[in-house]
C-alpha cells in the first residue's frame, strides 16, 4: 500500500512538472513570436534580424542591409529573462557577447556591448530604402534580345539576400491569385528565413531549406518593362527537391513584378525525377526544352523532351502558344 502510494505522488509530481514545463516553452514560444522582426541602428545602419522560426531560436546579424551574403554573422541565445525583456547572445564562432533588452511594446531593445557601450535597434518594416534602379543596377546588360539560358547555370554572383527580399521575395507572391493577404505574408516572411539559412554561419536548414538568389542578365525587351534573368539555387521545404533554376522575370518601372517563367535550371525531386530545362530567347518570343530524366533512381534514363512556346505579352505577361 506504501508502495502504491509512493508511487502514485511520484506520478503526480511528475506529470505537474510536465506540465510546468509545458507552460514555461509556450510562454518563451509567446515571446518570441512577439519580438521576432527586423531592427536597425539608425545611427550606424547595423542589422540584427529575429526570424519567424521557433523551432530552432536563432538571431543573425548584418553590418548594414546591403552587405555580401557571407558577412551575415549567426547569433545564439545564452540566457533568456522573458519577466525582464533581457537576453543574452553571443555571436557564432566568437567569444563576443552582448545583452538585448526589449522595451515594452517590442518596438526597440538596447544592446548593451561587451566594453559597456549601448546601441539603440529600433523595428523597421522595411530595411532596403534605396530604389527599384538601384536593383536594376545590380544586372549586366545584355546586348542583344537574343540569349540561350542553359540547364546548368554559371552565374555566381550572389544578390544579397535583403535585396533578393525585398525586390523578388516581396513581389512574386503576389502572382499568385489564389493566395491570401495573410499567406502572402507568410511565405515573404518564411523566405526571409530560408534566404538567412543559406549563409555561411547557419544551422543546419533542416525542413525548412533554404535559398540564394544569383544575378544573371538584363534584357531590353519592350519598352514597357524590364526583363531580368535570375538564377535561384536551394532545396524545397522538406528536403522534397534539390533545385538550381534560372526565371525571367519582367518588371514594370515601379519595380512590380508582373509576370515569371522558368527558362533553365536542373530541379531533382526526391531521386524520382530529375527536369532539365533550358530555353532561346529571340525578343518577344521563347522557346523552352523540358527534358525529364525520372531521377537518378528510376531505370528508365532516356529523357521524355517537352517543347513549349511562349510569346511574351505588351502586358509583360508570358502567354504559351
Amino acid at each position: 500500500m506504501k508502495l502504491s502510494l509512493a508511487l502514485k505522488s511520484f506520478a503526480i509530481c511528475f506529470l505537474a512538472t510536465l506540465n510546468l514545463q509545458a507552460q514555461h516553452s509556450e510562454q518563451i514560444k509567446r515571446y518570441y513570436k512577439k519580438i521576432q522582426g527586423l531592427y536597425q541602428d539608425p545611427k550606424t545602419n547595423e542589422v540584427v534580424l529575429l526570424p519567424i522560426d521557433l523551432i530552432r531560436f536563432r538571431l543573425y546579424y548584418q553590418p548594414n542591409p546591403y552587405c555580401v551574403n557571407a558577412q551575415v554573422k549567426a547569433m545564439k541565445q545564452i540566457s533568456l529573462d522573458v519577466n525582464k525583456n533581457r537576453m543574452q547572445v553571443q555571436f557564432v564562432k566568437s567569444n563576443y557577447r552582448c545583452t538585448f533588452i526589449f522595451d515594452n511594446h517590442y518596438q526597440s531593445f538596447v544592446c548593451i556591448n561587451p566594453d559597456g557601450s549601448q546601441q539603440i535597434f529600433k523595428r523597421t518594416p522595411q530595411l532596403i530604402q534605396k530604389p527599384f534602379a538601384y536593383f536594376l543596377s545590380l544586372f549586366p546588360k545584355h546586348s542583344t534580345k537574343q540569349y540561350h539560358v542553359s540547364s546548368q547555370p554559371t552565374y555566381t554572383q550572389a544578390l544579397p539576400l535583403l535585396i533578393a527580399w525585398r525586390f523578388i521575395s516581396h513581389q512574386k507572391f503576389h502572382l499568385f491569385d489564389d493566395f491570401t493577404a495573410k499567406d502572402r505574408k507568410d511565405f515573404t516572411e518564411g523566405e526571409l528565413y530560408r534566404l538567412l539559412l543559406s549563409t555561411p554561419q547557419a544551422p543546419s536548414a533542416g525542413y525548412s531549406g533554404h535559398t540564394t538568389y544569383y544575378v544573371v542578365k538584363r534584357f531590353s525587351l519592350h519598352p514597357n518593362f524590364y526583363s531580368l534573368l535570375v538564377r535561384e539555387k536551394g532545396y524545397a521545404y522538406g528536403g522534397e527537391s534539390n533545385y538550381d533554376i534560372t526565371f525571367l522575370f519582367n518588371f514594370d518601372k515601379t519595380g512590380k513584378v508582373l509576370d515569371v517563367l522558368k527558362v533553365g535550371g536542373i530541379e531533382i525531386g526526391m531521386g524520382h525525377f530529375e527536369l532539365h530545362t533550358s530555353s532561346l530567347i529571340k525578343g518577344l518570343q521563347i522557346t523552352v526544352q523540358d527534358k525529364n530524366y525520372n531521377g537518378p533512381k528510376s531505370s528508365t534514363k532516356k529523357p521524355k523532351i517537352d517543347i513549349t512556346q511562349h510569346v511574351i505579352l505588351p502586358s509583360g505577361k508570358f502567354e504559351q502558344k
